[in-house]
């Protein structure tokens, strides 16, 4: 190795900095003194600390520069820009991060994995090897442990640096490669990336290509290149194991495509269910799965976007994927860890939840599962009862065909096939482990977690098999257990033998005698005292917006209908006088209330939650009108804008407005009678309306299209070109938005559509709401908040819902599932 800098310059060290002598290391020279410093002294934006040789108590020669980022350089005085060289030794989280891989530089060469640790920069930090060393035998921060390391290999006694195999595989370590010299093993695989010519795209062409179409492209790249990397020669191998033309066939039949998670670096395939058989289903997991064993190796040396310029040897990325493949269990003591952490979703739009309640719990565990890991399809529901401290979960089973087919053997050193049972077998023990990791979940989710069943699902047969945990065992005996298998290899089943005897016959389904999922139409319960001013409203089933039942009102409605053809005159009569009738009950229900009434109409149980938003009293009560009343102002409406009498249609459509804020049938009619008028500027403030409380992407579309055309019109081109962008796809107007858009960019001088980001800098200082509306979201959130701890679960239900489709946040689809009747 090349010498390392002992510090050319003596450095002062400011009276204010930190300071931290360690203790002497193996080999450290009789006299001489080795710490860190940092906070006064001059360090980069992301720096940790100096690792320095201390001259005295005041003065130092500074060795090194340490991140934050888990690197150390060489250094030989301070800095304050980022290294542009490589570091000397790098510590590299796996992507669980609670574990991971000490590189070290060996003379000039690249990076080279040295052993592993456990820890994370945040907490303690100890090395993991097979034989005992200073840092194997001791616990330490960050700063001290880095430090530690460096001056260890890099400093005090560089000549012990050998490159190391996969750790958990009986060649790692000291031992293994003395054997593997000796002939009992296979020679050591070095799982250091070697620098490339030019980068690599793995998945160049995933996001635009139909997903058959992009396999086979990267196939044909790799087969044309001149000297394939190891990552692409690997890719090569698991790719190529893939029936494309199976899965031609399905893209076809169920519109398979592919979405990018940046979040986690991984892939996901949307698919519809309908069309296809529960093996094709399997199938397409195993595509998925693969992929994603694809991304967890590529994602050691770079990211899908961005590529890699380094590639360690195909059968380096084996051993790595096998890694991946056997750190589920790792998840188990990183989820009991966090039991008494803060939870995230605690304070959710303007209300905090109860510590311990159903949202706190619901939220803990979602977020939970949802930050596992998994290279496996992962599809759960749960059912919960915070208040008994019982949470249940269940989960599809991972199929053969997600696991690896082929494996490079490092004790035999070659590749082996793995025939159809083995990898059921590996399949059935990762999904063993998946149960503990779900587990620990449920245990960290709430403090008083008295009890958890997981049940495995078996997607062919529909069977489950359930395991009863309680939480002292789990605890004492099966945290510790998970620690020990962390890394072992799948195929003895170590985990699946150790469960097996927790199996359980108890129903997954919680027993429950309280109201809790009944329908709001039947629920007569009381509502607190924070819901009745949120929502307006004294009991639950004041909420309900569905009229069932005969009706005499509708039927005399549908009666008025059927005579607008034939004689409209008299449809028009009976119109208005339905209305005076109606409208009269509801001033009699307003007058006769103890409390203030107001009569508001709505056309969904969400746009009810939704109402108070346009109240100004929020001590009053909102009277539900007929439907027969809205719906006579519509068919009037209607019959006025036909004839072109528009005055008087906007004079309906305004009243349809008054008594239903947050329906987009309202905002429509109203809508459509100003543009016949060409009132295009009142056009845009009745869409503004709309688009605060508007929560679908159909009620989205609409307004903004409408919205451009009125800014189009008024000659405010970029406001229209902005609105226009904005407008969701896949919706009923976006084809339309999108010709009309090429329009007026022609009409503009303008070749290129503005980008999302564009648009959004032009529409918000339009005072036009972004969808959705901070105000509509925080509305939804709060109830969804306050129904949930409160036990509504079928409004609570509908309004995550609804939240999460907004958000996009997946822990929310899961607590949604929770509350599902």
């Amino acid at each position: 190795m090349d010498s390392i800098p002992h510090g050319s310059e003596l450095y002062k060290i400011p009276l204010l900095a930190r300071r931290k002598r360690l203790p002497v290391l193996p080999g450290q020279p009789e006299g001489i003194s080795y710490g860190m410093i940092w906070g006064a002294c001059p360090l980069p934006a992301n720096g940790s600390c100096y690792i320095v040789r201390f001259e005295g108590d005041t003065s130092a020669r500074i060795l090194a520069y340490v991140s934050e980022f888990g690197e150390v350089f060489a250094a030989s005085g301070p800095i304050t820009l980022e290294p542009t060289a490589r570091p000397e030794l790098a510590l590299v989280p796996d992507e669980r991060g609670f574990s991971g891989t000490i590189f070290v530089r060996n003379g000039s060469k690249a990076l080279e994995p040295y052993s592993r640790y456990r820890g994370s920069f945040k907490g303690v930090m100890r090395e993991v090897c097979d034989t005992e060393t200073w840092n194997s035998s001791r616990t330490m921060g960050y700063r001290a442990f880095a430090a530690s390391l460096y001056l260890r290999y890099c400093v005090i006694d560089a000549s012990r640096l050998t490159p190391v195999c996969m750790p958990g595989d009986e060649a790692s370590g000291p031992e293994g490669r003395r054997s593997a010299a000796r002939g009992g093993h296979a020679p050591a695989i070095s799982l250091a990336a070697t620098p490339l010519s030019e980068p690599v795209q793995l998945f160049e062409g995933f996001n635009d290509l139909a997903l058959p179409d992009a396999i086979e492209a990267a196939l044909f790249r790799i087969d044309g290149a001149a000297k394939p990397s190891g990552l692409e020669r690997f890719a090569r191998r698991l790719l190529s194991a893939i029936d494309l033309e199976r899965l031609r066939k399905l893209t076809e039949a169920a519109w398979v495509s592919l979405a990018y998670i940046r979040g986690t670096d991984s892939f996901y395939l949307n698919f519809s269910r309908e069309s296809i058989t529960v093996d094709d289903t399997l199938f397409l997991f195993g595509v998925e799965a693969v992929l994603n064993r694809l991304c967890a190796v590529e994602h050691r040396f770079g990211s899908v976007p961005e590529g890699v310029e380094a590639s360690p040897s195909e059968e380096a990325c084996s051993l790595i994927d096998q890694h991946m493949m056997r750190g589920m269990t790792s998840w188990v003591g990183t989820s009991i860890d966090r039991t008494v952490t803060r939870n995230g979703w605690a304070d959710f739009a303007e209300v905090s939840c109860r510590p311990g309640g159903e949202w706190d719990t619901r939220t803990r565990f979602a977020t939970l599962v949802e930050e596992l890991v998994t290279i496996v399809r992962l599809e759960y529901e749960f059912v919960c009862d915070a208040s008994n401290g019982v949470l249940n979960v269940r989960f599809t089973a991972p199929d053969g065909r997600a696991m690896p087919h082929e494996l490079y053997q490092l004790d035999e050193g070659r590749w082996v096939d793995v025939d159809a049972p083995q990898c059921a077998a590996m399949a059935a023990e990762y999904a063993a482990r998946m149960v503990l990791a779900l587990a620990a979940a449920a245990f960290a989710s709430k403090i008083t977690m008295r009890r958890c069943t997981v049940a495995v699902r078996d997607l062919v047969s529909g069977e489950e098999e359930r395991y009863l945990f309680e939480r002292a065992g789990f605890l004492a005996s099966l945290v510790p257990f998970a620690k020990q298998v962390d890394g072992a290899s799948l195929e003895q089943q170590p985990a699946l033998k150790r469960i097996g005897g927790l199996k359980t016959e108890a129903p997954f389904e919680i027993p429950d005698d309280s109201m809790r999922y009944t329908a709001v139409a039947e629920d007569d319960r009381e509502l607190p005292e924070e819901l009745r001013e949120l929502l307006m409203a004294d009991r639950i089933g004041e909420l309900e917006v569905m009229e069932t039942g005969p009706d005499a009102r509708s039927e005399r409605l549908a009666e008025l209908k059927e005579l607008v053809q034939s004689d409209p005159a008299q449809a028009e009569q009976g119109f208005i006088k339905l209305i005076e009738e109606l409208e009269a009950g509801c001033a009699a229900e307003e007058l006769l209330s103890d409390v203030p009434l107001i009569s508001r109409f709505c056309q969904s149980r969400v746009g009810r939650v939704l109402l108070p938003l346009w109240e100004e009293d929020r001590v009053a009560r909102i009277h539900r009108v007929p439907d027969a009343l809205f719906f006579a102002h519509h068919e009037l409406e209607t019959m006025y804008f036909r004839a072109g009498a528009f005055d008087r249609a906007l004079e309906e459509a305004r009243c349809m407005l008054d008594m239903a804020g947050s329906s987009t049938l309202a905002h429509a009619a109203v809508v459509n009678v100003l543009a016949r008028l060409e009132r295009f500027d009142e056009v845009i403030e009745v869409a503004k309306h709309g688009l605060r409380v508007a929560v679908d992407r159909d009620s989205i579309s609409y307004l903004l299209y409408r919205m451009a055309f009125a800014y189009w019109r008024i000659g405010q081109l970029d406001v229209a070109m902005a609105c226009y962008r904005t407008v969701p796809r896949g919706e009923t107007m976006s084809e339309m938005a999108q010709l009309e858009l090429g329009q007026l960019l022609a009409e503009m001088g303008r070749t290129e559509k503005p980008s999302a980001e564009e648009a959004r800098k032009i529409i918000e200082p339009a005072g036009i709401p972004v969808p959705p509306s901070h105000e509509a979201v925080e509305q939804l959130g709060s109830a969804a908040v306050l129904l949930t701890d409160n036990g509504f679960y079928a409004l609570a239900y509908e309004c995550v819902y609804v939240v999460w489709l907004l958000l996009g946040s997946d822990e929310l689809g899961a607590v949604a599932r929770s509350l599902k009747p």
